[in-house]
């Protein structure tokens, strides 16, 4: 039986049963149900006796548009690939080094160049080969 409910219904579920520290795994690249993801980040922030931590890689956000030249090519790219793609929320505070003291993320991969100047994320990186992503690769003969 299928059974629907909203998003806020979801994440008081998920408080209600899982323990003080949660675990959240999050799909490679897109996929990710970021309306989730940032109902439950969002509602944590406000809760300091309960943890997060996130494990996912290639955490994908819009670039900076920029200046000039480069803001008027990427901004209708921009529109056109992202267009209502909801940003994650702890990605801003991942980019200025401000993630809450509760909320960990650890990638294993990162968009390039992304998070030079974030010392969380480059302290919580976690170095794999990207090949073992799937967990079922099958070594070469």
């Amino acid at each position: 039986m299928v059974q629907l409910c909203s998003i806020e219904q979801a994440v008081d579920d998920v408080l209600a049963r899982l323990p003080a520290h949660i675990h959240m795994g999050l799909p490679l690249g897109l996929g990710k149900p970021n309306h989730f993801v940032n109902a439950l980040f969002q509602r944590i922030v406000q809760l300091p006796e309960r943890r997060l931590t996130i494990y996912t890689a290639l955490c994908l956000g819009r670039p900076a548009l920029g200046d000039g030249l480069q803001k008027r090519f990427l901004e209708p790219f921009i529109e056109r690939v992202f267009g209502d793609y909801p940003e994650l929320d702890f990605l801003a505070d991942l980019h200025q080094d401000d993630l809450p003291a509760n909320i960990h993320v650890e990638q294993f991969f990162m968009q390039p160049g992304s998070l030079l100047h974030s010392a969380q994320a480059q302290q919580d990186y976690v170095s794999s080969n990207y090949s073992h992503a799937a967990g079922t690769s099958t070594p070469p003969a």
